[in-house]
């Protein structure tokens, strides 16, 4: 691990690299930060992370900063549109987009950084802050799914919320774990046991196949973590899965389930979407959704997305 990380801040928003310079220099003593206005101006050699306002600068500038970069990179956009979202996920290959206008994106940079440079990417509780309540599950069997996400979204103080916000996250905390149910499990092969299963047989799993669900509750926010034990979902699937929803979402089928549909609702329903996958061992997808925005601020956010590889892993 580095005992010194070297910070560039790509942008012509001095406030935003002001603030996120003094929240990292509290937080993090060992960590440098720069202001880099040009990408003419990033040193390869010698930062370790670049973090870019797309906002800030045209198509142009921001293929010359991010085409060729090897290090950690994170992308901070304001943008919705369907284009960016090609262009950052597909194109440069990002693997950790931070919405701007989020309760604390400076906070959601730094758990990124943290996470990468320990290695220690699994668990909920990295993102669980003082205030905030933990329960868990486990998962083992389709006929109690639907009791089961009814007892997590029972455990959520909800009084401070909008009304559709309750159901969103019920239906979130289904698709999830229908997807550890059906989708997850593997055979010898590396092929998806159950995936073409109808969702209305209720299958049990073996003690090999079983997941767990993790559940935070903080009076800001609540985050939902679902673990497997197969890591089957890549990021080249996910992103794949995620370009197609939000060019036409007509393609899900929800009969037959599988991640396309759970990451769509995940994409549209939560503030952060963060997955932590070592490949054919383990995959974690979690959701944060922030509790004190109102409708129609809720709906204006940009997702966050994150994707951890254990040791590179299967991309």
């Amino acid at each position: 691990m580095l005992t010194s990380i070297n910070i560039a801040v790509l942008t012509n928003e001095r406030r935003l690299y002001g603030s996120i310079k003094s929240t990292m220099r509290d937080m993090e003593t060992n960590w440098q930060v720069e202001l880099i206005t040009s990408p003419d101006l990033i040193r390869i050699t010698e930062h370790h992370w670049l973090i870019v306002d797309t906002s800030s600068f045209s198509p142009a500038d921001l293929d010359k900063a991010l085409t060729g970069w090897q290090n950690g990179l994170i992308a901070l956009t304001s943008f919705v549109d369907v284009h960016s979202i090609n262009v950052l996920l597909d194109q440069y290959k990002i693997d950790h987009i931070v919405g701007v206008n989020g309760r604390n994106c400076v906070s959601e940079i730094i758990t990124i950084i943290r996470k990468s440079q320990s290695g220690s990417v699994f668990g909920l509780s990295n993102y669980a802050e003082t205030g905030a309540v933990v329960s868990d599950w486990t998962i083992d069997h389709a006929g109690s799914v639907d009791q089961l996400v009814q007892d997590i979204a029972d455990k959520v103080d909800w009084d401070q919320t909008f009304s559709e916000m309750k159901e969103s996250f019920k239906t979130l905390a289904n698709e999830l774990i229908t997807n550890a149910i059906y989708n997850a499990p593997r055979n010898e092969s590396g092929i998806a046991k159950y995936k073409e299963t109808d969702r209305r047989i209720k299958i049990e799993l073996a003690e090999s196949e079983v997941a767990h669900v993790t559940l935070i509750d903080h009076p800001e926010y609540v985050g939902i973590s679902v673990c497997d034990q197969f890591g089957g979902l890549s990021r080249i699937e996910t992103v794949k899965h995620l370009v197609k929803c939000v060019n036409d979402t007509q393609f899900i089928d929800y009969k037959l389930g599988g991640s396309g549909a759970g990451i769509y609702v995940m994409y549209y329903t939560v503030s952060q979407f963060i997955i932590n996958c070592d490949a054919g061992k383990k995959l974690e997808v979690i959701g944060i959704i922030e509790k004190t925005k109102r409708y129609k601020r809720h709906r204006q956010r940009v997702t966050s997305f994150s994707y951890f590889a254990v040791d590179g892993g299967k991309r």
